[in-house]
């Protein structure tokens, strides 16, 4: 018996080399017509796909609407999968209206790419980086689909609801969003580093995934009180954000939102917000205080987790829940003020250090003493506060903006003469000239 689960081991370890073998030595195209690859659509014997192959595409392309091989023409209606994708001399594609879809990385890591022209049929695209190139600046799109339009380059789905892609090779260091838009699609501005300004109407209600991702050229950016949803990893290293208000009209902020967002100094937390999710704020290193309002009940895993200038941290009255990690990393922390009556349930290793503060409610402190990991802070002290409304009154900024002397705001301020305007989380605000 064990001879023969031996024998049979090797032998599925044979069919399984062999599979492999084969599946590597399969070509990634069918046939090729006039330097062009194509691949049999095996759903529909009259259609085929342009791929790419062991020549790359170069120069201006034009992809025809159909071809012929072997005694038959068949439509081409498919991009396929990194059919463009790292063609060092690729300098544009034109597409023919039969083209019905755009597969993944159709477009994308190519150094020369300005501009791609959608036909009239083009329905479907690949979310999954199908433009990813930062040399392209334009998507523009015939006037007769019925699925996209493009705007000064920049794709939209068919009456303006969604901004679907921003090159992010353009120019521009400021962007003004269309007042029809009501969603920031997936990745739209992703990699966009030019842009140091983007505003963003009040038509706008979602953020899809990673909708500013590695927007590094970003210092501020307004959220309107429309926006009520908030995407997973939607501000992923925008390392150049200083500050962030996240109005009360969002209740939903992904896991990642903010994560590795480096230069973020303060940020104002909605007041619907129930969770503060996994590794939303987690590296954000420049960060120096949080107050959580009193709507968190839950702190997920490394929500802060490697914020290493956090020193000051205050905890709403509902947060009942701290997951492992929450804040491991925070190693500056000197104050912690909790206004939750029963100590929040923590799953250790919560903090970094316990040689901080830790202020709680008035009565509360035999309570905190004896629950795990508070119990392990060198100094707990009671305090009279009752919850973050009445400690509004600390002060503290989260958020500095720069104008003009008309008003305009200056995204990066150079030499000049300019109003400073810092807002409080109290709501107040103050405002004075400087010269930088």
């Amino acid at each position: 018996m064990k001879h023969f689960y031996l024998h049979l081991l090797v032998v599925i370890f044979y069919l399984m080399t062999t599979m492999t073998a084969n599946a590597a030595s399969r070509p990634a195209y069918d046939f090729s017509v006039d330097d062009y690859y194509y691949q049999y659509n095996l759903k529909d014997d009259t259609k085929c796909i342009l791929v790419g192959g062991p020549n790359k595409y170069a120069g201006n392309i034009v992809v025809p609407s159909e071809v012929s091989y072997g005694g038959k023409t068949y439509t081409i209606t498919i991009i396929g999968r990194s059919a463009f994708y790292n063609c060092p001399e690729l300098e544009s594609v034109k597409l023919p209206n039969t083209i019905d879809s755009i597969a993944d990385y159709a477009f994308a890591q190519n150094s020369k790419l300005t501009t791609v022209y959608l036909g009239s049929g083009v329905r479907a695209i690949s979310k999954y980086y199908a433009f990813n190139s930062k040399s392209l600046t334009a998507i523009n799109v015939d006037e007769e689909n019925t699925n996209f339009q493009s705007i000064n380059g920049v794709l939209f789905d068919k009456g303006v609801k969604t901004l679907v892609k921003y090159p992010f090779g353009k120019s521009e260091t400021e962007y003004i969003i269309p007042n029809t838009v009501t969603k920031i699609g997936y990745m739209a501005f992703a990699n966009s580093s030019n842009l140091q300004q983007i505003t963003i109407p009040n038509s706008v209600t979602s953020f899809d995934y990673a909708a500013f991702f590695k927007c590094t050229g970003l210092t501020q950016l307004e959220i309107p009180g429309s926006v009520n949803s908030i995407g997973q990893s939607c501000f992923d290293s925008c390392s150049g954000l200083k500050s962030i208000e996240i109005p009360n009209s969002v209740n939903e902020m992904g896991e990642s939102a903010f994560i590795s967002c480096t230069g973020l100094e303060s940020v104002l937390f909605s007041e619907n917000l129930s969770s503060i999710k996994s590794q939303t704020f987690k590296k954000c290193s420049s960060l120096k205080n949080i107050i959580l309002p009193n709507s968190v009940s839950t702190v997920s895993s490394s929500a802060f987790n490697g914020c290493s200038s956090l020193e000051e941290l205050i905890l709403g009255t509902n947060v009942s829940k701290i997951d492992r990690q929450a804040f491991s990393g925070c190693s500056a922390l000197k104050s912690i003020k909790t206004y939750s009556e029963q100590p929040p349930v923590c799953v250790s290793p919560c903090f970094e250090t316990y040689e901080a503060t830790l202020y709680v409610p008035a009565g509360t402190l035999a309570d905190y003493k004896s629950a795990d990991v508070w119990k392990d802070f060198a100094i707990i002290k009671e305090s009279e506060a009752s919850g973050v409304d009445s400690i509004k009154g600390e002060k503290l900024p989260v958020s500095v903006i720069y104008t003009d002397i008309n008003g305009r705001r200056i995204s990066q301020p150079s030499a000049g003469l300019y109003i400073k305007v810092e807002n409080f989380n109290d709501g107040s605000q103050r405002s004075h000239k400087v010269i930088k």
